[in-house]
């Protein structure tokens, strides 16, 4: 088995590898994973989670607040006031995501519970999703 070491510095990182040789990132750290089928080192896309409360709730998973309000538009309904929307959206961590996953409610009335979120957040889809909606739309 091969043995990789990870180094962090002030603004870079270094993986050694002992069969890939030496790899250095530096900047902004940001999360890559190992492509198996190029052989590179790829970026990976970090999901931010949003909270919109008005004019219905919606737990979103976006890349950024652009996506957010596409998702919200096409899903949940159609937004009059894009400032006002943006001014009152609140983005959210990824604990504070789960915590709300898992407390919510199907529409059976089940809980959702602490397993079920964290599969839902590991399995997050790449273009975004609606992880929760306002009960009064379903």
């Amino acid at each position: 088995m091969a043995r990789v070491r990870v180094y962090v510095y002030d603004d870079s990182v270094v993986i050694k590898d002992e069969l890939k040789g030496v790899c250095e990132f530096s900047g902004d750290i940001r999360l890559f994973k190992m492509n198996e089928v190029q052989d590179k080192f790829v970026e990976e896309k970090q999901m931010k989670f949003f909270e919109i409360r008005y004019p219905y709730f919606a737990l979103i998973s976006a890349e950024d607040e652009k996506q957010c309000l596409k998702l919200y538009k096409d899903i949940v309904c159609d937004v009059e006031d894009e400032k006002e929307f943006f001014d009152d959206m609140k983005t959210i961590d990824r604990y504070e995501a789960f915590k709300m996953l898992a407390e919510s409610h199907s529409e059976d009335g089940d809980k959702t519970g602490a397993e079920e979120a964290f599969n839902q957040l590991e399995n997050l889809a790449e273009e975004g999703e609606v992880l929760l909606i306002d009960g009064g739309l379903i």
